[in-house]
């Protein structure tokens, strides 16, 4: 299987098997991140699009992507599995995650 990527990790994807299922009915993915228990049947993969601008436009980052980007080793990641980032937060002491 051979994939290329761009940016971090957005695959342009050429096995048609696996096309075919990144491309297939997330009908049973929307019942899996929703569960009938959880009484709340509002999930992002039934968003809309005025659902998504209206998430972006009270978005805010908690990471400084430029830092991730920086760090980012899409070879070594595709080789190992993982990454280790040494510096993920764009506000440091103000309840950030790096």
């Amino acid at each position: 299987m051979k994939t290329e990527t761009t940016l971090l990790l957005e695959p342009t994807i050429d096995d048609p098997l696996l096309a075919g299922v990144v491309e297939g009915s997330i009908d049973d993915l929307t019942q899996a991140t929703r569960p009938a228990f959880l009484n709340n049947t509002d999930t992002p993969l039934s968003w809309g699009p005025d659902d998504w601008k209206a998430m972006d436009s009270t978005r805010a980052d908690i990471f400084d992507l430029k830092a991730i980007e920086r760090q980012f080793d899409p070879e070594r990641y595709l080789s190992e599995g993982y990454i280790i980032l040494e510096e993920i937060n764009d506000r440091p002491g103000k309840g950030g995650l790096g």
